[in-house]
């Protein structure tokens, strides 16, 4: 017969075996990010996305935000290039803000002047030669 100790011994292997393998599953991904909780904001309101990458650095790669709005295609937001330079949709150009911090290796996303329209999944991508949308990865769900 098992002693509670016994039982506690065995949920700790099950547990280290489960992080061992989520954390070895993590390791293979190529880049990873940053989730945020979906969050409620009012409009008006400023939105502030943080991208935290790894795999790569971001004094050699660009990033891209991009969203999409329930039953549409993805939208281009802007991009930051490895050199910090950054460009804009038309229709983003006078509220968004793309800025990094190479040390962090984060890139954020300021939306300001919220609309219910901004209502969407925010993605952050690196930027790739091929295709640019390969390695997209959800950020977060906001609702205005």
């Amino acid at each position: 017969m098992k002693t509670v100790l016994d039982v506690l011994h065995s949920i700790e292997l099950l547990f280290t075996f489960c992080m061992t393998l989520l954390k070895s599953m993590v390791l293979k991904l190529w880049i990873s990010f940053l989730f945020v909780f979906p969050a409620l904001k009012r409009p008006g309101e400023r939105l502030w996305l943080t991208c935290a990458v790894s795999g790569f650095s971001l004094t050699s790669c660009g990033i891209s935000w991009i969203r999409q709005v329930s039953g549409k295609e993805l939208e281009w937001i802007g991009d930051i290039w490895h050199g910090g330079g950054t460009a804009y949709s038309t229709i983003f150009q006078s509220r968004a803000s793309i800025t990094k911090d190479n040390s962090k290796s984060e890139v954020y996303l300021q939306l300001n002047a919220l609309k219910a329209e901004d209502t969407a999944v925010y993605y952050c991508i690196r930027h790739n030669e091929r295709n640019l949308l390969t390695n997209r990865s959800k950020t977060t769900t906001f609702q205005i």
